[in-house]
């Protein structure tokens, strides 16, 4: 019943609003691939950090 009283205000108030600007779309970037070294460090750091008590 709301989502029929939601429309039809929708529509009578349209024509008299100006139309909405239509919002861009990003374009999704890639990220690049990691090196194995990159991934090694990383997970160095992360070996470290359990050590140091994260959760």
């Amino acid at each position: 019943m709301v989502k029929q009283f939601w429309r039809w205000l929708i529509r009578l108030i349209q024509p008299i609003l100006p139309p909405f600007p239509k919002q861009k779309r990003h374009r999704r970037v890639k990220p690049q691939r990691l090196s194995d070294a990159d991934y090694q460090q990383l997970f160095r750091q992360l070996l470290t950090g359990v050590s140091q008590g994260w959760n």
